[in-house]
């Protein structure tokens, strides 16, 4: 008996008139790797012979390779396609099969044939696939085409999976990572799904299985240090700090988190609780009073003379041209600096309102006083303003 078998995705269908298979065939998987390779040397489109290798995955549900490769082809058909709720569709089609193949039991690759050749599959076939699925499904997600459950915020995962958490995981990462500021505070999909990864897999005894925690602290570490929100900036930065104690559970260092990160987040912290903290959430003093008897040595003015003057040197984040920005940034401190020392050389006490001056750029130059945008800039340069220790005696 044949069956007649359509495919229907997004609106199209793709229709053929396999050989119905009552059972799965022998050979099962070189039907699989003929087809993917056929597709390859462009002998036929995916679009032709995906139908024939889905019907083939529905055939052959305990074989883990022709899952493997159904959602192989049906990637390929994506590529295919123009129209883009259909692209969402097969990536979500070709999940189904992934999700198949993470539910059987581990095999190693099968020796397989094509054009009578005998080879072993790349052992990272499944890694890759799922990888290419997956980043399918989270820029649709982010795109609003379509919202996949298995990016939702729920259900949790009942037990940590253990076969698919770190290749996720490391999706994740690299897909957030590429995107940049872009999604910085935003509610996505992959930040969605590394959490459910996180709280399944926060207390499994071997670190490997815990490394979703680890993933996630880098993507929060790398937001909060760039974000100008200081106070969603200091909670990301915070819950990096749990997410790394999960994974260490109980260790000072690991082999993919040194003493480097761990000083990094340190100095996240204590940045974003303290200074610029404190600074974006004190009262203004005006600048006519900064040099007043009763200001004389207060931190607060200090701090405000620091960020006044890393406003300016601000100048250089995002310009078009490195030599350009560094000039502008140069000239705006210049002219800064000098606005403030013309204060300080009319106020009654010229000599300590200089030495506040030099406080708060010796601070900047050690890295206090910053904004999140210039933390990894260079200290303005030193011939600007350490001829005020001299003058302050």
């Amino acid at each position: 008996m044949r069956l007649a078998i359509r495919l229907f995705i997004g609106g199209l269908v793709f229709a053929l008139v396999p050989q119905a298979f009552a059972d799965c065939p022998t050979g099962a998987g070189n039907i699989a790797t003929q087809a993917i390779y056929d597709v390859d040397k462009k002998r036929s489109t995916a679009t032709e012979l995906g139908p024939n290798l889905v019907q083939l995955a529905e055939s052959c549900k305990d074989n883990g390779y022709v899952q493997l490769n159904a959602a192989q082809i049906i990637l390929k058909m994506h590529d295919e396609t123009n129209d883009i709720k259909s692209r969402y569709e097969l990536v979500a089609q070709a999940w189904k099969y992934l999700t198949v193949y993470s539910k059987l039991p581990p095999k190693n690759l099968p020796r397989v044939s094509v054009d009578g050749q005998k080879f072993t599959p790349h052992p990272d076939m499944a890694t890759n696939i799922r990888k290419m699925s997956l980043n399918g499904l989270l820029s649709y997600d982010i795109l609003n085409v379509g919202h996949h459950p298995y990016l939702a915020n729920s259900p949790a995962f009942p037990t940590c999976p253990k076969s698919t958490s770190i290749t996720d995981s490391t999706a994740i990462v690299e897909w957030v990572q590429k995107r940049g500021a872009q999604d910085d505070g935003k509610d996505t999909g992959a930040m969605r799904l590394l959490g459910r990864l996180v709280e399944a897999c926060k207390d499994e005894s071997v670190p490997l299985y815990r490394s979703s925690a680890r993933y996630r602290a880098r993507i929060l570490i790398d937001m909060a240090g760039r974000m100008e929100d200081q106070a969603q900036a200091l909670k990301y930065a915070k819950q990096a700090k749990v997410d790394i104690d999960a994974y260490l559970a109980g260790e000072e260092t690991a082999r993919f988190w040194q003493r480097k990160e761990a000083e990094e987040l340190s100095t996240l912290l204590t940045r974003l609780g303290g200074d610029y903290h404190q600074f974006s959430n004190s009262p203004d003093i005006p600048r006519e009073d900064w040099f007043k008897v009763e200001n004389l040595g207060s931190e607060a003015v200090i701090m405000a003379i620091g960020f006044a003057l890393d406003e300016k040197w601000a100048l250089q984040v995002g310009a078009t041209s490195a030599v350009d920005g560094h000039t502008e940034a140069i000239l705006g401190v210049s002219k800064e600096l000098g606005l403030i020392f013309a204060m300080a050389k009319k106020s009654d006490h010229e000599i300590k309102a200089r030495n506040m001056m030099y406080k708060a750029m010796k601070r900047h130059s050690e890295g206090r006083y910053r904004r999140p945008k210039t933390t990894s800039l260079v200290p303005i340069p030193d011939y600007m303003w350490s001829w005020l220790e001299k003058e302050a005696g």
